[in-house]
Formats: structure tokens, sequence, C-alpha cells
């Protein structure tokens, strides 16, 4: 009867050792995830080769070493890929295809493109630009595996919480360092003279729209937090919470930054990120009318004073959208002819600069287009119109979830409402404008959708690391 006794009580020392090895291995994991997220937007966002290739490298090797600690000690995963089949074999079809695209193929196999001046170019490949796609195969295989990594870390409601915190201090020291960059040391770029957006707040970014769409990020996830700190329940024999004023002031601050970088859109999706928060609170705590209304008044009076006393000019930029749309409209009209002129083969993943060439007409004269400004329209010309398709497709079975779990959920609903509200953010501003074509900004997006995809999970075991 004794070894009957004792092998229980060993069985259950042992996951109780499994379960504290495991989270230490997680709560590592998630500092040098958010360390790249602060990291990220350092070098001019990220758009450059060589750190798409560091942080490819740093992003493999940190799956390499969870991979080999789970596999060795027996750690289970916290969210079985299976759970997302769907999603992922949305996505992983793109990536074999960008794969494709590179493929010498033979100029006797693909049909020659024909280009707005009459002008046949024949290639060896899909891809215009085979060395373009390679380096967005590399980007979107990063993306996997940072979603990955965060969504395993995600199922633990402490650790969630704690990333969501840290995530808003990163946003509000990125505010105030672009603040300072832009009043107090120069008007710089990390000290280097700035090339683009003189009179524009950029922070660390080189365009202004997507500095404040990583901005708007940030404002929509410290709302989201603010309403759900504001609804909880208070509790007797405790001292007034500070936490709210904290959020407030990190929010301010970025709604400063939004104000500062003159982008029309990304002032418009801050200010949608917040509505989301409110309007999202308020249908989780039917109960808490007076208080989401006052949250709602606090931001208005918070966002007209920034607006009289810092964000003039951003105004004066509205009084010329009608010249901007014209720019706007006539460069989609160029895009779709690009389109209709391939549209089931694409020209090759981030060769858009490249096919653009081919296309690029009066009266769009004295520009230089490197961007579709419309994701949508990016992928429809990198991939096709079939295959480009499919990642907005993974990202709508991303969003019935996310609301679905938003509606379900009773305690972890913050950080599905915040997952929500950067979804709807980035959405919105990638119908004229290339703000997630930034890898900083991607990587932001993946982190705290994967958060939110967490807080749906039902838990995969009794005990979450």
């Amino acid at each position: 009867m004794t070894s009957l006794e004792v092998i229980p009580g060993r069985a259950r020392a042992a996951r109780s050792g499994a379960s504290a090895g495991q989270t230490r291995l997680h709560d590592t994991l998630a500092v040098l995830l958010l360390a790249i997220l602060f990291l990220a937007p350092f070098p001019l966002g990220s758009n450059r080769p060589f750190f798409w290739a560091f942080w490819a490298l740093c992003l493999g090797l940190m799956l390499l070493a969870f991979g080999l600690v789970a596999a060795r000690r027996g750690y289970p995963l916290r969210v079985p890929l299976a759970s997302f089949r769907t999603e992922l074999l949305l996505v992983a079809l793109p990536c074999l295809y960008l794969a494709v695209q590179c493929l010498p193929l033979g100029a006797g196999i693909l049909a020659p493109v024909r280009s707005a001046q009459g002008l046949d170019l024949p290639g060896t490949a899909i891809s215009v630009a085979r060395g373009d796609t390679a380096l967005m195969l590399l980007r979107w295989l990063t993306y996997g595996a940072y979603g990955f990594l965060v969504l395993q870390l995600s199922r633990n409601e402490r650790r969630r919480t704690l990333m969501l915190q840290a995530l808003v201090a990163i946003f509000a020291a990125h505010a105030i360092l672009a603040l300072l960059l832009f009043h107090q040391w120069g008007n710089t770029l990390l000290g280097f003279a700035k090339w683009a957006y003189l009179d524009s707040v950029t922070g660390t970014f080189v365009n202004r729209n997507s500095f404040a769409t990583f901005m708007a990020f940030g404002v929509t996830l410290t709302s989201s937090l603010l309403v759900a700190r504001l609804l909880r329940p208070t509790r007797q024999g405790r001292g007034p919470d500070l936490v709210p004023v904290l959020y407030l002031l990190a929010g301010l601050v970025m709604l400063a930054a939004v104000f500062g970088s003159n982008s029309r859109m990304g002032l418009a999706v801050a200010g949608l990120g917040c509505l989301f928060a409110v309007v999202g609170g308020f249908a989780k705590s039917a109960n808490a009318r007076r208080l989401l209304l006052a949250i709602a008044g606090v931001g208005v009076l918070a966002a007209l004073a920034l607006a009289l006393l810092y964000g003039q000019d951003i105004w004066l930029r509205f009084l010329d959208v009608g010249q901007s749309a014209e720019v706007r409209i006539e460069t989609y009209r160029q895009v779709w002819q690009m389109i209709a002129a391939r549209p089931w083969l694409g020209y090759g993943g981030g060769a858009f600069e490249q096919a653009f060439g081919l296309f690029h007409q009066p009266p769009l004269v004295g520009y230089i287009w490197d961007r579709a400004h419309n994701t949508y329209l990016t992928l429809w010309v990198e991939l096709g119109v079939l295959v480009g398709s499919l990642p907005l497709l993974a990202l709508g079975l991303v969003l019935v979830r996310l609301a679905a779990g938003l509606v379900r959920a009773r305690e972890s609903w913050p950080a599905i409402l915040a997952a929500l509200g950067v979804l709807l953010v980035s959405a919105v501003h990638s119908t004229v404008d290339f703000s997630l074509e930034m890898q900083a900004n991607a990587l932001v997006l993946v982190a705290l959708l994967a958060i939110g995809l967490g807080a749906v999970r039902p838990p995969a075991v009794a005990a979450p690391a």
C-alpha cells in the first residue's frame, strides 16, 4: 500500500516541477519578446533588409531554443496549433506562393508583362524582383514565429496582463522620445538629420503616417485597459487606485504624439480606437453608463485641449484633403491597371516599386511611388487577387474568434477588446496607407492579436504556465 500512496505524490511533485519550469521558461521568453517590440521601432521602424534578417535570426533562435527545451522536458503546447488549422492554412499558402514566385521558371513558360507604354517585359520568374520577394517571405516567417511564441505565453492571465502593461509603457516611452526628438533635440532622427516630414513628429520612423499608426495602437490598447480598470468593482479598505491615472497620462502623451505627427488618418484611427474601447467597455458592463460617459467626456476634453495647444498644423492638412484625394485616386487607378494586367500571378512579393515603374504615367508626374498607399491593393498587385486575399480571410477569421470571445469573456475581455481595437485601426488605416508594411508595426499587431487569442482560448491544461 505504501508504494501505491507514494507514486501519486511523486507524480504530483513532478507535474508541479514541470509547471514551475515551464512558467520560468515562458516568463523569460516574454521578456525577450517584449524587448523586440521595444527595440524594433528604433532603426527606422525596422524597415531595412538588415533588420529584417536580424529579427528573423533572433526569432529563429528563440523558437529553436523554446522547442528544444519544451521537447527535452516534456512541456506541452499551451495552445495547440490544430486549434487554428484554417487560419494557418490561409497564411501558409501565401508563404508557399512567395517561394514559388522566386523560382527560375524560364521565359518560355511565363507570358511577358506588357507595360502601359506598350513594352513587353519578359521574365524568367513570376517575381520581377526575386530578392525582394525572398525578403518578404523572410518577414512573414518572422511574424509567424513571433505570433506562435506569444500565443503560447498568453494563456496565463498574470503574464498576459503584465505583457499588456509593459506594452503601454513601451508605447509611452516611444511617444516621449518622439516629442523630445522634435522639440528638444533639434528635430532629428536619433541624432541624424531628417530628410522627410521636417514639420512633423515622426519619432524613430521616417514616415509620419507609420508613426501615427504605431501610436494609434498604443492609444487603443491604453484606452481598453483604462476602461477595464475603471469598471472593476471597488474594494473596501484600500487606498486610491493610481493605475487609471497612469493609463490616462500615458494615453495623453501618445495622443500628443499623434497630433504632432500631422497625420490625418492617424488622428482619425486613434480616435476610432478610443471610441471602440469605450463602446466595448459599455457593452461588457451595461451598469456603468455614467462612468463610460465620463471617460468619453474626459477623452474629448483632453483631445480638444491637445488640439488647441499643440495640433494646429494637422487641422490645416485637413483643408488640403481634396488635392491629396485626387492624387491618391489617380494612383489607385493606375494600380488597378497593374492588377488587371496580371490578376492571378502578381508581380512578386515586395516588388511593387519595381513593377509600378512599368505602369507609372501622367498625371502622376513629379511623384515617386514605392508603395501603393493601400495594403489591400499591394497584396493583390504582388501576390495576385486570389492568393493576396488569403491573408485577409485569415484576419477575418481571427476577427470572428475575437468577437465571439469578447461576447463570452467575463474576466479576460480587456485583452480581447484591445486586440479587436488594433485590428480595426489596422483595417481602416490600411485603406489609405502602408503602415503595416513597416515591420515594427506588423510585429505589434501580431503581438496584440496573439495576446487576444490567448485570452479567448479555453485552458489547454489545468494549470497554465
